[in-house]
């Protein structure tokens, strides 16, 4: 999967073929525009105005208290972007079915904390120039910013729930396991799931103690939507690299989304205590987008990931050897790589302590 030029007509790839298209303004201004707009979108509110029926561009502006001449712009630079139509009959506009999915906060496939904390990246990013001449990541993590942090779980909350079905139940949690660590997660959307549909699975989520403040709240809340009891899901403040995790306590451990903001020293430590901390026939498994070996646009959503990662923390993407071979280290043995179809490039790595 990559971001490029799709072509209105046979003459426009032509033209883009013979280099007459400056591709390279395309996929900035444009690009960055498009972006903004979406995320000032949800953040004003301007799909939540079309939930419950199409309106003219008068009554969103109304509803979201913004000027009707600016809103205007943007709803037709919405519709532009396939999240809306047009009747001309009536010059209403109506929510498309990707908006519907992912744009409206009520869905349970809404990505819109994540577009809104996309505002905090937003400036990171304008750090990269520095960062490439340094080598110095900015760190998000050791921000103190309280508001910073609160959004920064919810967002995490919806990157959790966008390929959520197939990672729980393509995940390799052993069938006897009924206890287990979830490293770095954040407000428990992975496990949440996990300990839902395995009646017998209780799940520990260990995190920074300035995100537990924040997750605690989408943690009591997945406990009251899918009616858990408060055994089978509870959160705890500390640092995996730090804190003893204990020797045979776990059958599963899983670490989802967060080997990329951690150096290769540090994910090899964390996997020798994990080894320590897991039960014999226990199992340890990654959730990572994986960096490919290829360099080509086929590698684009792990190479830009990787860059990003790297300007964010102090390591980026990892290659899929990389993973397994921190396991073979810990004398875990590797399973088959299971590359996730509905998140193109994200990978469940794992090993099992005999």
């Amino acid at each position: 999967m990559y971001v490029g030029i799709i072509h209105n007509n046979p003459l426009e790839y032509v033209a883009n073929k013979a280099g007459l298209v400056a591709n390279p303004l395309i996929k900035t201004q444009i690009a960055y525009t498009m972006a903004k707009s979406i995320m000032a979108a949800v953040e004003v509110g301007l799909f939540e105005s079309l939930q419950q029926q199409p309106a003219n561009s008068q009554t969103v502006a109304s509803l979201c208290q913004t000027n009707l001449k600016a809103t205007t712009m943007l709803l037709n630079a919405m519709v532009s972007c396939e999240y809306l139509n047009y009747n001309k009959n009536d010059e209403t506009y109506s929510l498309t079915d990707s908006a519907k999915k992912w744009l409206i906060k009520s869905s349970p496939h809404s990505i819109c904390d994540k577009l809104i904390f996309q505002n905090y990246e937003w400036e990171y990013l304008n750090q990269l120039v520095p960062y490439i001449r340094s080598d110095q990541p900015i760190e998000l993590h050791h921000h103190s910013d309280t508001t910073q942090w609160h959004s920064y779980q919810k967002a995490m909350s919806d990157i959790g729930k966008l390929a959520l079905n197939e990672v729980n139940s393509r995940i390799p949690i052993p069938k006897h396991a009924t206890k287990m660590l979830d490293i770095g997660g954040s407000g428990g959307t992975y496990s949440a799931a996990f300990v839902k549909s395995r009646p017998q699975l209780q799940s520990l989520i260990l995190d920074l103690p300035q995100a537990v403040v924040h997750a605690q709240s989408i943690v009591e809340s997945h406990i009251q939507s899918l009616q858990l009891s408060e055994n089978k899901l509870s959160i705890q403040a500390g640092n995996a690299l730090q804190d003893d995790l204990g020797q045979d306590q776990y059958d599963f451990i899983f670490l989802g989304n967060v080997a990329h903001h951690l150096s290769a020293e540090q994910n090899q430590l964390l996997t020798f205590k994990v080894q320590r901390a897991l039960k014999e026939n226990g199992v340890f498994c990654i959730l990572e987008p994986a960096r490919t070996q290829a360099t080509s646009k086929k590698s684009q959503f792990g190479s830009l990931l990787d860059l990003y990662f790297g300007l964010t923390s102090q390591s980026g993407t990892w290659a899929v050897a990389e993973m397994q071979n921190w396991m073979k280290m810990a004398n875990l043995k590797i399973g088959s790589v299971i590359s996730l179809r509905t998140a193109p490039g994200v990978v469940l790595i794992y090993g099992t302590k005999l």
